[in-house]
């Protein structure tokens, strides 16, 4: 069974409405002043990413534009302005960027706006009719596109455009169609996911048994059904890789937070911390899942463990950081600055990013100090602190030094 079959039955019966063509879309909203806030620290990163020469990193460029663009529509900054951002990339992630705006909107109940910026992702996608930019990437945009349509309520247009995706982009649809199925459907369609994640490849595997975990979110007062649920996800995972699997065991103690249930998100951080304890990864990642375990500990209650985990990963950073190439120190000490942040300690996480803004300007070369600039910029969004000074000129001088050689 195909993930998009799966995303039929989730949805049910068709909408009338199909894709309907627009009379006077509204334009896109003017963005408002950007001197600060979240605007302002993606937009810095969003100039120097902009730096990097087309040739030969037209690639690395607009995959970062792209991440900006969706960083700052996830911080609620203005669409008009991830708009431009969006219509300055040069490649195929455009057309994403612009896509990624419509989903945005719709979630916000922008209906009309969202109807304008479908239009536009739409015509953009027509467009990528190069031998380059076909398969993953023109499907990557599509599923941006029907999971707009879902959003807006029009399942037919959404369920027929995953029909002619892989479930490896298609997958995000199942998810969402999970949050949306008719309660008393959840446990059969449960079932025929749990099937998918036996019989299908590992992607499949994973974007089923992540729609059970928004299942298990939404029946949490069902004892029987929940249990059932995470049983499921346990017998059925066989094909999902570690990491994977970790982050499955996140959103299902997540839902357990959100519901009132500490004890249970407890128990399933245990499983966590025990399968980063007792498998090898690579030695950036060692400090990564640690951090992942603290951050989820200060969600479930557990601050003085959570502290305790994260003091654990920092002292591991110390130990293995110069056996991790400086391009991957980053990759460690990011997630560990958001999970201090997260656990009220924000100076430390400061202290972090400015650490990480170091590690990167090691390299000489301003592609991978771009790299790093746009990911901590995206960090420290995410996480919410408010940039001291001495990180607000390290990532000043850090954007104003990128050049040749690149």
């Amino acid at each position: 069974m195909k993930l998009f079959l799966v995303l039929t039955l989730l949805f049910g019966a068709a909408s009338p409405a199909g894709a309907r063509e627009l009379l006077n879309p509204e334009p896109p909203s003017v963005h408002e002043d950007v001197a600060s806030g979240p605007s302002a620290l993606l937009g810095r990163a969003y100039k120097a990413a902009s730096k990097l020469p087309e040739v030969p990193h037209l690639k690395t460029r607009g995959r970062l534009q792209e991440d900006l663009v969706e960083a700052l529509l996830e911080a609620g900054g203005p669409v008009g302005l991830a708009r431009e951002w969006a219509d300055g990339i040069s490649n195929w992630r455009g057309a994403l960027g612009v896509a990624a705006i419509s989903v945005h909107l719709a979630k916000e109940g922008e209906e009309q706006a969202a109807k304008a910026a479908l239009e536009a992702a739409r015509a953009l996608e027509a467009e990528l009719t190069d031998s380059t930019e076909q398969g993953w990437r023109r499907n990557r945009v599509r599923a941006r596109i029907a999971l707009a349509y879902a959003i807006l309520g029009d399942k037919a247009t959404a369920a027929g455009i995953q029909a002619r995706i892989d479930a490896t982009e298609g997958g995000m649809l199942s998810v969402y169609a999970a949050s949306i199925l008719d309660p008393e459907l959840i446990e059969a369609q449960a079932e025929q996911l749990f099937e998918l994640a036996a019989a299908g490849t590992s992607d499949e595997a994973r974007f089923a048994l992540e729609a059970v975990s928004v299942f298990y979110g939404r029946v949490h007062g069902d004892e029987e059904l929940r249990e059932k649920l995470f049983a499921g996800l346990l017998e059925h995972w066989g094909q999902v890789p570690l990491v994977p699997r970790i982050e499955l065991l996140d959103l299902f103690a997540r839902g357990d937070v959100e519901n009132g249930a500490p004890a249970l998100a407890v128990a399933k951080i245990d499983r966590i911390e025990e399968m980063v304890r007792t498998n090898k990864v690579l030695l950036e990642d060692q400090v990564a899942l640690r951090a992942r375990v603290a951050l989820l500990r200060g969600l479930a209650g557990q601050g003085e463990a959570g502290v305790a985990m994260a003091d654990e990963a920092l002292a591991k950073y110390d130990e293995v950081r110069e056996s991790i190439n400086s391009i991957w120190r980053g990759r460690a000490l990011r997630p560990l600055a958001e999970a201090y942040a997260s656990l009220g300690q924000r100076m430390i996480a400061s202290d972090l990013y400015e650490r990480a803004l170091a590690e990167a300007v090691i390299n000489p070369n301003s592609r991978p100090r771009v790299e790093d600039l746009v990911k901590v910029s995206i960090s420290i969004t995410r996480s919410g602190i408010e940039p001291t000074r001495a990180l607000e000129l390290a990532l000043e001088r850090m954007a104003n030094g990128v050049g040749e050689p690149w």
